[in-house]
């Protein structure tokens, strides 16, 4: 090989080299413009998790899929439902709540899409929307709410609740239904 041949094939390697890195180039801000904040970081399928205090279950949280977001803040969807039970500490179920959607902020949960809660105690509140604050341990609304009980029908505009629905205040209660015991 000559060495005029070699000259020549490296001014061309050196030329083609400078072209093809300095041709390109992506501002990175532009990408994520461009991209969207509506990437999910993570994404979970039939996501199951159980909160404990001194070792003893209380709260179980199960959602056929979760998708993790990282905007301004952390937050996750849980756009096919979510299946929540509450326990007293020793295993007995006092409250189930389920909803076709939810969103998670922080300590805050919204719900959306018949959204209903189930107590032995207090029987069965249903509703659009809910937000529930685990650091509160409150849930409330201000959508058209309905409490089945067994023995009436209690219908209102908002609520809260203990997260156990123990205990509950109607915001603007609208009616009572007596229902005849069978």
């Amino acid at each position: 090989m000559s060495y005029k041949f070699f000259q020549k094939f490296i001014l061309f390697s050196s030329i083609l080299s400078g072209l093809f890195f300095f041709s390109c180039k992506n501002d990175l801000d532009k990408v994520r413009v461009d991209m969207g904040e509506k990437i999910p970081v993570a994404i979970t399928k039939d996501f199951i998790s159980l909160y404990s205090d001194s070792g003893k279950v209380i709260l179980q949280i199960e959602a056929p899929l979760r998708m993790d977001y990282m905007a301004e803040e952390f937050y996750s969807e849980l756009p096919e439902g979510i299946h929540i039970v509450f326990f007293d500490g020793n295993n007995r179920q006092l409250a189930e709540l389920t909803a076709e959607y939810a969103l998670i902020k922080g300590s805050g949960m919204l719900m959306k899409g018949h959204v209903k809660m189930v107590s032995d105690q207090n029987g069965t509140l249903e509703t659009e929307s809910l937000v529930w604050n685990s650091e509160k341990k409150e849930i409330t609304t201000i959508d058209a709410i309905e409490i089945r009980q067994k023995n009436k029908i209690l219908f209102g505009l908002g609520i809260w609740a203990k997260q156990d629905f123990s205990e509950y205040r109607i915001t603007v209660p609208t009616g009572t239904i007596p229902v005849a015991d069978k």
